[in-house]
């Protein structure tokens, strides 16, 4: 049961080709799609992740954002850690901005991209492009 379990997780991140590989031997973005798949395994409530957009190309940030997006769509709850705003406003649906560990904004991308403190602390000039 629980390979076969962890099976269907690395299909579910596209990885199953991979199945006997080992894990250091995989790409960064593919050790990024692994730890996903072997957060679900257990089916958690809430799926915590820590920067998924760091370092990677952007195929790989695609591949993941469409992953999370696929995840968000079948009800799970994913809570993100990300320094990548425009990954980050892209993907989800409430965002809470940190700055030095105090909340400097909450609410939807498009309110929180117009956020002056916001804008000051992360975003300066840079327009961040909202895509649905």
């Amino acid at each position: 049961h629980n390979e076969e379990r962890c099976m269907e997780m690395l299909e579910y991140v596209g990885l199953e080709t991979k199945k006997h590989e080992k894990a250091k031997n995989l790409s960064y973005g593919q050790q990024k799609l692994l730890e996903i798949a072997r957060a679900l395994i257990a089916d958690p409530e809430i799926l915590l992740l820590d920067e998924p957009a760091a370092g990677v190309n952007l195929t790989m940030l695609k591949k993941i954002g469409d992953l999370l997006k696929k995840l968000r769509s079948q009800g799970k709850t994913i809570l993100i850690i990300e320094h990548n705003m425009e990954f980050i406003m892209n993907l989800c649906d409430t965002v809470v901005v940190l700055d030095y560990g105090q909340e400097i904004a909450v609410g939807a991308p498009h309110q929180v991209r117009k956020n002056k403190k916001v804008l000051d602390a992360y975003l300066g000039n840079i327009d961040v492009k909202i895509v649905t």
